[in-house]
């Protein structure tokens, strides 16, 4: 009883939505009534984040040019950005790196936006033309989250904040199995359709 209380008690905050949830997540939400980041995450992922932020830095890929890249509006019309970070696995090169952090810079404009439509940050690992995972995370509602930037007192599955910048991130783990060749990369998928996201700065970065 006091479980199926905490959850009905989730669903009225906005905390929760059955369609969606993962054990991950309701695991980690267990009489907790405040999200933070990696909860946000985890609703999307259904997989644990780093316990602690991995500190061993091997290898980070970016946007080619992204210095001299102006920010891309990908507009509503458009199913995916033009926008893209993709690297090669080579083990020499990358190591013994554990874990993927995918990230990038956003800005919401005039998006309504809600759980089953929003702007989706990918991470792809093929092999040819074998998909050997695939995650995402919804942008929309983390932006503001990240860097503490919004003042909302209350922060709930729905959260938005429009015109500021912000980075939106998840880690993803490298899978036991992945071969030299392997194809690894990130960009944005829209499933939104109804307003334009801003984006910079993709980028892959590799960590023990």
């Amino acid at each position: 009883i006091v479980i199926n209380l905490h959850f009905t008690l989730h669903q009225s905050m906005n905390l929760n939505f059955s369609e969606f949830t993962n054990f991950t997540y309701l695991k980690n939400m267990m009489f907790k009534y405040e999200m933070d980041y990696e909860d946000f995450v985890m609703f999307n992922t259904a997989t644990e984040q780093p316990q602690n932020e991995p500190e061993i830095h091997i290898y980070s890929a970016f946007q080619k040019n992204a210095s001299s890249i102006s920010p891309e509006n990908l507009k509503m019309s458009q199913d995916y950005s033009k926008s893209f970070v993709e690297i090669i696995y080579n083990k020499e090169k990358f190591k013994d790196a554990q874990w993927i952090k995918v990230q990038g810079t956003f800005m919401n404009r005039y998006i309504d936006f809600d759980l089953y439509r929003m702007h989706h940050l990918i991470c792809e690992i093929k092999r040819n033309s074998e998909i050997l995972e695939w995650k995402s995370i919804g942008i929309n509602n983390k932006i503001g989250l990240f860097d503490n930037r919004c003042f909302h007192e209350e922060i709930n599955l729905y959260h938005k904040e429009d015109f500021i910048w912000d980075e939106v991130y998840f880690y993803v783990k490298i899978p036991d199995d992945l071969q030299n060749g392997d194809t690894i990369k990130t960009y944005i998928w829209n499933n939104v359709k109804n307003g334009d996201l801003w984006i910079k700065n993709l980028e892959l970065e590799f960590y023990k």
